[in-house]
């Protein structure tokens, strides 16, 4: 059996929000949240669970047009385990979206005048391909949390 290798392959997304790092931090943990920033436009948000504690699991639910062939729609689910967990200052999760590829997400938060400074490292890709579709993804997802909060 061969087991795929995280790589040190990464990327950095900073974002400043007009709310608490307490309310952040809970946009990341509370399903009634997430739904409300999470997904692509291209994708509908089916459902989200969490057991928001360290050790505790994660799962979001999707509904979206296949890479492969955009005329035929796909449920798809990110599952993972969140490594760390310090309300309203840390946030660490493993990120399985993909069969063999693992990764992690960590999300840091810094009070500053009038927010949050939010930093999202999502780390251990395979590859640079699966890095950019990500940052795509990050990029618009963060992009409807800022509208969650304006």
């Amino acid at each position: 059996m061969t087991t795929a290798v995280a790589s040190d392959i990464k990327l950095q997304i900073l974002r400043t929000y007009k709310a608490t790092p307490q309310t952040i931090f809970e946009a990341w943990t509370k399903p009634e949240l997430i739904q409300g920033w999470f997904g692509c436009s291209h994708n509908s948000f089916l459902g989200c669970s969490t057991d928001p504690r360290l050790g505790g699991a994660y799962r979001i639910a999707m509904e979206g047009p296949s890479p492969n062939d955009p005329s035929v729609f796909r449920v798809f689910e990110v599952t993972g385990v969140y490594t760390a967990f310090e309300p309203g200052k840390l946030l660490a999760f493993t990120w399985n979206a993909f069969p063999g590829e693992e990764s992690l997400v960590t999300v840091a938060l810094k009070p500053v005048e009038g927010g949050t400074e939010l930093l999202l490292t999502h780390e251990r890709f395979l590859t640079e391909t699966s890095r950019d579709n990500h940052n795509q993804g990050w990029t618009t997802c963060l992009d409807s949390m800022e509208k969650l909060f304006a």
